[in-house]
């Protein structure tokens, strides 16, 4: 096995490969199961090499979930800036969230359906600066901008927000898991659900 002689002479390069056999790993066998040592033995070098890069497999899944979020992040800033309207703003962000994790599949499953508490407790995932913690108050500013234009009823943003995600999670999660059902496209499930869940939010 290789190692690495020194934190300084730490690669790029090598540290995305660790992540990608990392993500690998988790797939088959799950955070449970999943060890440094394992990890090592799949990516072709020693433990040592992996532990210069990351503390633990609680570090190596974080930063898989970084990553991901800090491609959602900006695509969700993309979307927002084409677009004026609170509500149509609104609208193409929930339809970019389903599209973007049945685009992610790998990466979705590591992040959102790990048994391991990735971001520490609720009230920290809250309390703690991160690239999700980021995603989830850009898509609740909007919540809120809509809100106070009047195109949705007076609610609580939070509640709002969360009744958005979980309803794109819930359609991304279909269509990863149904795989033996006539399930339609995440775009026109989508749409309909939306719809309907703004229905019982407007104004």
């Amino acid at each position: 096995m290789q190692t690495v002689a020194r934190k300084s002479e730490k690669k790029p390069e090598l540290r995305e490969a660790i992540l990608q056999a990392a993500q690998e790993l988790f797939l088959e066998v799950g955070f449970e199961h999943f060890s440094m040592r394992r990890l090592a033995r799949k990516v072709g070098y020693s433990p040592t090499t992996l532990y210069i890069y990351f503390r633990d497999k609680q570090d190596i899944i974080y930063s898989l979930c970084e990553g991901l979020f800090e491609q959602y992040l900006a695509e969700l800033r993309q979307v927002a800036e084409g677009e004026t309207d609170s509500l149509a703003r609104l609208k193409k962000l929930f339809l970019l969230s389903i599209r973007f994790g049945c685009n992610h599949q790998d990466h979705y499953h590591v992040a959102f359906f790990s048994s391991a508490a990735i971001y520490g407790r609720p009230e920290e995932f809250l309390s703690r600066d991160s690239l999700a913690r980021r995603s989830y108050f850009f898509i609740r500013q909007v919540v809120v901008d809509c809100i106070a234009a009047g195109v949705l009823r007076p609610a609580d943003p939070e509640l709002v927000t969360q009744a958005l995600l979980t309803a794109s999670h819930g359609i991304i999660a279909a269509h990863i898991f149904w795989k033996d059902f006539p399930l339609a496209s995440p775009d026109v499930l989508g749409e309909t659900l939306l719809h309907n869940l703004l229905e019982g939010f407007q104004a």
